[in-house]
């Protein structure tokens, strides 16, 4: 008795799951060919250095992902592109290693391209002048 008890309660709840299940499949289309992406992890521009082959994400200044042993940063109280007279500063490591990504940029001459990607909106600046320490 206590057997076929527990059998009827079984099945009816794998019953209520299996329905349940076909109902959730049936109202939320995923498209799995495309991934899920949690806003902070969006990037919200990336620096382009043509001569150095450089192209890096830049992410929110509050993201997890900005983070200088992570990718490239844009530093607090940067202003974005579309500023006028705004100031934008990005960091990146320079040394060894597959982080080090402006490990190049000693290799920058007067007059080379660097293009920042921001709101589907490409904004290009040459370098003017050089500082070496």
């Amino acid at each position: 008795m206590v057997k076929a008890f527990l059998f009827t309660i079984l099945t009816l709840i794998s019953s209520f799951l299996t329905y349940h299940g076909a109902t959730i499949a049936n109202t939320i289309k995923l498209d799995i060919n495309k991934p899920v992406i949690k806003e902070e992890e969006k990037e919200i521009m990336t620096i382009s250095i043509p001569k150095l082959n450089i192209r890096n994400k830049i992410y929110d200044v509050n993201s997890n992902l900005n983070n200088i042993d992570k990718n490239a940063i844009i530093l607090k109280g940067s202003n974005m592109p579309d500023k006028d007279k705004g100031v934008l500063l990005i960091g990146a490591h320079s040394g060894t290693g597959k982080i080090a990504y402006f490990k190049n940029l000693n290799k920058i001459e007067i007059e080379d391209e660097i293009i920042i990607n921001y709101n589907n909106k490409n904004y290009y600046y040459k370098v003017i002048e050089k500082y070496l320490d």
